[in-house]
């Protein structure tokens, strides 16, 4: 991934702006919703929305569910170890150690620890991967979650696909909350998918699926690449994607 400048003032990264489509009367054919930071990120109450399947031991798995529970909330306190994984279409091969890489609440407190953003959200959102979003009962999650970051104060909200499976719920939730006044920055793994999405802004990772922070257990790799999300997002315009120039460095899992 090559860095060069660029027409926005992101210096040094390569973008690839997704605009809209143009009808032909020449209006914006899909214009991005799109919420100005409300301050700076150093002073900013952020959360994690992860399409993952992360769910509390104590409630039944996605799959048993996906019918009606399709957002489950985590609290900012819960133990990752403590934490169940109901993807998609994952091997128990590929089941990460480390829930960080997909789920990144303990590298959160770290950051808000050394003043890097300003609070961790009380409670941080996990999306069901069996969700349907022509289905009204995703509209009544999204409005959910939307409910919930206002009543919070949360000023910036982290997607994480995790998969090019949950794109498409995770994109359709970050538009949503953008639409109600909510700031938000997808972290992908899946640019062909981000096409087709259009989330308002984020990154593009060069990681395989289930992985949109690199290697399980990789703390240092995981810190950067918020660290770098967290840095460039006040100077990212409605529909830019960065790519960020890491490379998966070990075999892929699978």
């Amino acid at each position: 991934m090559g860095r060069h400048s660029t027409s926005n003032g992101i210096a040094g990264w390569t973008v690839r702006p997704q605009r809209s489509p143009v009808r032909s009367d020449g209006t914006d054919g899909d214009a991005l919703p799109f919420a100005p930071l409300r301050g700076p990120v150093d002073r900013s109450c952020v959360a994690l929305l992860t399409g993952s399947g992360v769910y509390l031991p104590e409630t039944p798995p996605f799959r048993h569910a996906r019918n009606s529970d399709w957002l489950r909330e985590i609290d900012a306190l819960q133990p990752l170890e403590q934490l169940e994984l109901d993807p998609v279409d994952f091997s128990a091969s590929q089941i990460p150690v480390d829930l960080n890489c997909l789920f990144p609440l303990e590298r959160l407190h770290e950051l808000e620890n050394e003043g890097a953003i300003g609070s961790v959200a009380s409670h941080h959102f996990s999306l069901s991967p069996w969700c349907d979003p022509a289905d009204a009962r995703f509209e009544l999650a999204l409005d959910r979650m939307a409910q919930r970051c206002w009543n919070e104060g949360i000023d910036l909200v982290i997607g994480l696909p995790a998969a090019p499976e949950a794109a498409l719920p995770v994109s359709l939730s970050l538009r949503n909350l953008e639409s109600a006044g909510i700031p938000t920055v997808l972290l992908s793994i899946a640019p062909e998918s981000d096409q087709l999405v259009r989330a308002p802004r984020g990154y593009h990772l060069d990681f395989p699926s289930h992985c949109p922070l690199g290697p399980g257990s990789d703390r240092a790799l995981q810190r950067n690449i918020l660290l770098d999300c967290l840095h460039l997002l006040p100077r990212l315009q409605a529909g830019d994607f960065v790519e960020l120039p890491y490379h998966w460095a070990q075999p892929q899992p699978g």
